[in-house]
């Protein structure tokens, strides 16, 4: 730019050098330092020597000078990449039933149909709680990966958690999050989806046993083993400290700067069981994620 403006300035002088040897002397000067610096419009003779270092000097300053303020005030600031751009938009929900199993429908063609219908995001589930493997289905993973953004569409991995094994399910997340397809595509984001309390509940189960009242087929003391469920006060306290602890160590084992996203039932349906979510860490979802994804289908 400061170029631009010095041959303007130059051309300026060039057609107005009657006004008297002042401009000339500017006109000279101007040239002389586009000399020093190599430009091509620059003139082929040289000055004297020392003769004409103090022109060279102030048209040197003339270049020098107006050159950052004028960048620094016609540069167009970059904006920020938006860090929740993954999860904007319409999107899509595809858990583990709809790939991976003979049965299933090539992820090609729900991709192919998802961008039909103008899907920006694609929320994908890679595991639950209950199972072992923390990549279910690779190779389907590999190929929602790869079609989807061919396509233009953003992929979010999701996971289940089930809170009682907290080990399990912070290392299946962090699995979503540093996968790699063979062709080298990545998830745009991870979200937990965070209702189950299935395995809670499970992990609570317990057998107790029983006497048996006297009877005519049980003369002597009778014992019997009986299964009890875990009560619910205990069960909510349990899942709500799990969200808790999980959440935290979810957060501290990403890198700085990753977006989370977490996956709650929306507020209709937390109305109509609301005995269901009695307790449950708001705030720590809101301290831990940077985004809140109620599943409010329709």
């Amino acid at each position: 730019m400061a170029f631009i403006l010095c041959l303007m300035a130059a051309g300026v002088l060039q057609a107005n050098d009657h006004r008297g040897l002042t401009d000339r002397r500017r006109l000279i000067a101007a040239r002389l330092a586009l000399a020093q610096i190599g430009h091509p419009l620059a003139l082929v003779s040289k000055p004297a020597s020392g003769k004409t270092s103090s022109l060279q000097k102030a048209a040197a300053a003339a270049l020098v000078t107006p050159t950052a303020a004028t960048s620094s005030a016609r540069v167009a600031p970059v904006p920020a990449p938006d860090p929740i751009v993954a999860y904007r938009g319409l999107g899509a929900w595809v858990d583990w039933y709809d790939y991976g199993h003979p049965w299933s429908v090539d992820p090609a063609a729900i991709v192919d149909q998802l961008a039909q219908h103008g899907v920006r995001t694609l929320f994908l589930q890679t595991g639950l709680w209950s199972e072992s493997p923390d990549i279910l289905y690779p190779g389907g993973v590999d190929s929602f990966l790869d079609h989807a953004h061919a396509r233009g569409i953003r992929v979010v991995g999701w996971y289940l958690p089930g809170f009682a094994d907290i080990d399990h399910d912070l290392r299946a997340s962090l699995a979503v999050l540093a996968y790699t397809s063979p062709t080298g595509q990545h998830f745009d984001g991870f979200a937990p989806d965070i209702e189950d309390l299935s395995a809670i509940q499970q992990a609570g189960r317990h057998t107790v046993t029983v006497s048996l009242p006297k009877g005519r087929g049980c003369p002597k003391v009778c014992t019997s083993s009986v299964v009890v469920d875990p009560s619910p006060v205990d069960v909510l306290a349990r899942f709500n400290a799990g969200i808790t602890e999980y959440s935290r160590r979810l957060r501290q084992s990403v890198p700085a700067g990753t977006t989370l996203g977490a996956i709650v039932l929306d507020a209709e349906a937390v109305n109509r069981e609301a005995s269901y979510w009695v307790g449950f860490p708001w705030p720590e979802i809101a301290a831990r994620y940077d985004v809140v994804l109620p599943m409010a289908y329709w």
